[in-house]
């Protein structure tokens, strides 16, 4: 693993997520949602900082908080699975979900900016 996607994956636990290699070049990353939800993301970063930002931007840019939501409910529209019960609260829940990985992405690029030319 290059110095620079070290940097970022320690900067990621930083702020607060967990970080594990599932295979190969892919992470996964993990955070506690305010309202319990154990919630994970997985992204390829190739062993390179440009690859990982740019694929977990896609996460962000991808992530449908209705589809999210959904996965949550049962077939009356009530959280299930330790999910909060209203559906509002779910959705809301992955609206923060959302807005976490764009405040990943953000701290994550605003650390690459700050390291040196010269880490690899």
């Amino acid at each position: 693993m290059n110095k620079e996607l070290k940097k970022l994956l320690t900067e990621a636990k930083k702020s607060g997520w967990t970080v594990t290699q599932e295979d190969g070049n892919v992470y996964d990353f993990g955070w506690w949602s305010p309202a319990g939800q154990d919630f994970h993301i997985q992204v390829d970063t190739e062993n390179d900082v440009g690859y990982f930002l740019h694929n977990l931007y896609s996460v962000y840019n991808d992530f449908d908080v209705s589809v999210e939501t959904y996965l949550w409910l049962d077939d009356t529209g009530h959280g299930r699975n330790g999910a909060p019960y209203d559906m509002k609260d779910v959705y809301e829940d992955m609206e923060t979900c959302e807005e976490a990985i764009h405040d990943l992405w953000e701290a994550l690029d605003n650390c690459l900016c700050k390291l040196p030319t010269s880490v690899n």
